[in-house]
């Protein structure tokens, strides 16, 4: 919809005007109180209604001054080229409306194809922008900012969101799962006590035996049923069998093709003396190299010269480890606490910044000296007595009145000097303390300040005197490892290190590798006298073994030690078959003989798919059938023939619309309330997106293209980024750039929307703080904008670039 023509009759200063509107943009051009704002108030009123005489409400009716008729008409036209005429005039409540098409009256609630639903408020948040709501973004925080931009994805947002949460509050006050005192509660306990009562009445009437007679007959059907369902039960069971032992089964067949013949097989005693003289061949063999390859390596050698040339070192040291690691556990130890005791100290020393090291603690006496307080002056009574006197002078006779002048005078000089003795004590006392506070070197502090920070410096003190202490632990153990450092280098146990500590590991190592080596020269020594033995004794056997072997090999008609083995890891394999086989034999039992009726195993899948549908059928047949025995069952419950009863069904039946009733309110107010924000959410979700893009646009346009980018995270945090990459925050922009944001994110919204509100966007000179530059983009903005969405822009400034035919001045 387009708005083409306004005719006013009276509205405020305007009387029987006509004015032709641009369908793209207007601008309308006058000076102060040319009657600009008062234009678009004319159209808000025609199209939402007259503003009351109530409160304030009535500076905004705009009545003409001089009489006549009071409103107008608004022509608008449709996309089908449709004249739409608004006509309201004075009249009960916001006015008298008339609405006509073409020509033709048509009803007044066809004004939606134009307004689309929106109040005067949904119009003037969106549609609407003027200096007073321009300027109410400048008191905004970065919180409130935020908050209003996102309540541009969906109009009225907020009034929608407080509603649905008094829907959610009335539903509660209707029932609560857990309450007692609401409505539909106390309907469903009532309604349940009134079944109960119902449950209770025998069963009398006709009505009882015509359904019993069909209960008798549905359950022998169910009787019928359940015995074909049993039968495919049973059939299902042993086909689930079958199917289940099917893999055994066929690999039975497999087994019984293989050739078991153990005829040739070896015996299990001619395998156990291969194994028992192949083992004593091989630890022979092995005995026999072990002895001969026993020998020192280069390095042993090099190890065992370096052990005798310093054994009483090495063995000193070796003799000392426990004791090396005790020291280098209490240098850690105390090293940690020196660490920990300077940190305390600097902590002290941070916490307490008036602190200097050369502050000493003060004596008893100087504390003493210190809270010596300052005399009191009698000088404020002396001036008092003086004012008193001379005030009485003026009041008492010649004679008297002398005697007064004197005590003015005489008190008057002894307050005075009263005062200069009291100042000289003063600055004694002042010049002691501070005598004593420089002797301590708390000059620079004041006496509560030297007095309160005493326990600071008897606390650093302490912990001066606690870190010499643990130094010298420090010094004394590092210099007994350095002594220990120093040996083991000397004898070669360890290269030149800093650290003791780093070769632990090392030592540990090196006397490791020195018991292996003595233990490895006493087995040489002893395999000398072995090797002779071994060659006198073991010889014949292992010719013996060898003939033992080579006979075993022959028995079997095979070449060598591999034929033989080969024969009987197929023996093994032959066994393991044969046990498979009988194994499958008795898993499978009498199933063996039902797989042999089978011609096709590959059919028992098909049937147990065929019978599970079956069953699965009947099961569904069988619980209909239940579900009607359970529900004529019921039946013959309820049916009653006597007057309670009526009462009672008379009762439920109340009970009952009382709960439909109660429970629709229910239900309404909380389907209202999900609705409203599942509504809320979906035209966030689906015009948000497009809403920022077209923001971004006319944002770069309002910035002379200096920002490129508007995001937003999920935590609802929006983000600008400049042309040259750099990110700011909202509350990071300047006053006017936060207004080129918030009228681009608002101006999107409205062009978002202009599919299902079609409606002129109205701005009353909202841009008066604008510079030239900045004035200059906006027009460029509109121009724009006016593309789709109809722009009215009343002004009091105008720049040269602007068309005159598109310029109304008034």
């Amino acid at each position: 919809m387009k708005l083409i023509k306004v005719k006013i009759y009276g509205f405020g200063k305007w009387v029987n005007q006509d004015f032709d509107i641009k369908s793209d943009y207007q601008i309308i051009f006058g000076n102060n109180e040319a009657g600009k704002t008062t234009f678009l108030n004319f159209i808000k009123s025609i199209l939402f209604g007259f503003a009351s005489g109530r409160g304030t409400n009535k500076f905004e009716q705009y009545k003409p001054r001089n009489g006549g008729s009071y409103g107008g008409e608004l022509i608008f036209q449709d996309s089908d080229n449709n004249s739409w005429t608004v006509k309201r005039v004075e009249g009960k409540g916001d006015g008298d409306l008339s609405l006509f098409r073409e020509d033709q009256k048509v009803p007044n609630s066809l004004l939606t194809k134009i307004t689309s639903g929106f109040s005067k408020a949904d119009f003037e948040a969106t549609h609407v922008m003027n200096d007073e709501s321009i300027r109410s973004i400048y008191d905004l925080d970065e919180q409130k900012l935020e908050t209003e931009i996102l309540a541009l994805g969906a109009a009225g947002s907020k009034e929608w969101l407080q509603t649905a949460d008094d829907l959610e509050s009335d539903s509660a006050e209707i029932y609560k799962p857990r309450g007692t005192k609401q409505p539909l509660t106390t309907s469903i306990k009532r309604y349940q006590e009134l079944q109960r009562e119902k449950a209770q009445f025998d069963d009398q009437q006709v009505q009882y035996s015509k359904i019993n007679n069909k209960l008798m007959e549905l359950k022998k059907e169910l009787a019928t049923s359940e015995t074909k369902y049993n039968n495919l039960l049973e059939n299902q069971k042993a086909l689930n069998n079958l199917h289940e032992k099917l893999p055994r089964y066929r690999e039975y067949l497999a087994l019984k093709q293989i050739s078991l013949d153990t005829a040739s097989l070896i015996s299990q005693s001619d395998w156990d003396d291969y194994l028992e003289n192949k083992g004593q061949l091989n630890a022979l063999n092995t005995s026999k190299r072990r002895q001969a390859d026993a020998t020192l390596t280069d390095q042993e050698e090099a190890m065992l010269e370096n052990y005798r040339s310093n054994q009483a070192d090495i063995d000193l040291i070796a003799n000392n480890k426990n004791k090396i690691q005790e020291k280098i556990f209490d240098t850690r130890q105390f090293t940690d606490s020196l660490r920990k005791s300077d940190f305390k100290s600097d902590q002290v020393r941070a916490e307490n910044p008036l602190y200097d090291d050369r502050m000493e603690l003060l004596t008893r006496d100087d504390i003493q000296q210190l809270n010596v307080t300052t005399p009191k002056s009698n000088f404020n009574l002396g001036i008092l007595v003086s004012i008193i006197a001379l005030v009485i002078t003026f009041f008492v006779p010649n004679p008297i009145r002398i005697v007064t002048g004197i005590v003015f005078v005489v008190t008057l000089i002894w307050s005075f000097y009263q005062k200069k003795i009291v100042n000289d004590s003063l600055a004694e006392l002042d010049e002691s303390k501070h005598k004593i506070l420089s002797n301590k070197n708390l000059d620079k502090l004041t006496v509560e300040q030297a007095k309160s920070i005493q326990p600071v410096i008897s606390q650093i003190k302490s912990l001066k005197l606690e870190q010499a202490e643990l130094d010298s632990k420090v010094n004394q153990s590092t210099g007994e490892l350095d002594k220990w450092k120093n040996l083991m280098v000397k004898v070669h146990i360890v290269d030149s290190v800093e650290n003791v500590e780093d070769v632990i590991p090392e030592v540990e190592s090196y006397f490791n590798k020195l018991t292996r080596l003595k233990e490895k020269i006493d087995l040489m020594e002893r395999s000398k006298i072995e090797t002779s033995e071994f060659l006198k004794n073991h010889t014949s056997s292992i010719s013996k073994i060898n003939q033992n072997l080579a006979n075993l090999f022959s028995k079997y008609s095979v070449e060598n030690e591999n034929e033989f083995v080969d024969l009987h890891e197929h023996q093994k394999q032959q066994a393991d078959n044969i046990n498979k086989l009988n194994n499958d034999v008795e898993y499978l039992g009498n199933d063996i003989s039902n797989f042999e009726k089978i011609t096709n195993l590959d059919s028992i899948e098909l049937d147990l798919q065929s019978i599970n549908n079956q069953v699965n059928t009947i099961q569904s047949e069988r619980n209909v059938k239940l579900n009607e025995q359970g529900s004529l069952e019921n039946q013959l419950k309820q049916v009653f023939d006597d007057s309670a009863y009526t009462k009672l069904v008379e009762d439920i039946t109340q009970c009952e619309s009382e709960m439909i009733d109660e429970y629709d309110e229910w239900l309404s107010g909380n389907l209202a309330s999900k609705w409203i924000h599942e509504m809320l959410n979906l035209a966030s979700e689906n015009r948000y997106p497009r809403m920022i893009e077209k923001a971004k646009s006319y944002f770069s346009i309002l910035t002379n293209g200096n920002y490129v980018d508007i995001n937003m995270n999920k935590q609802n945090h929006l983000s600008l980024t400049r042309k040259d990459k750099t990110i700011f925050d909202v509350h990071e922009l300047s006053k006017g750039t936060t207004v080129q944001l918030y009228v681009s994110l608002r101006l999107a919204f409205v062009t978002e929307i202009s599919d299902i509100v079609d409606l002129p966007i109205l701005i009353d000179d909202a841009f008066v703080d604008f510079d030239s530059s900045r004035s200059q983009n906006v027009f460029k903005l509109i121009k724009e904008i006016s593309s789709d969405n109809q722009v009215i822009f009343v002004t009091a400034n105008l720049t040269e670039e602007l068309p005159e035919d598109h310029v109304l001045r008034i």
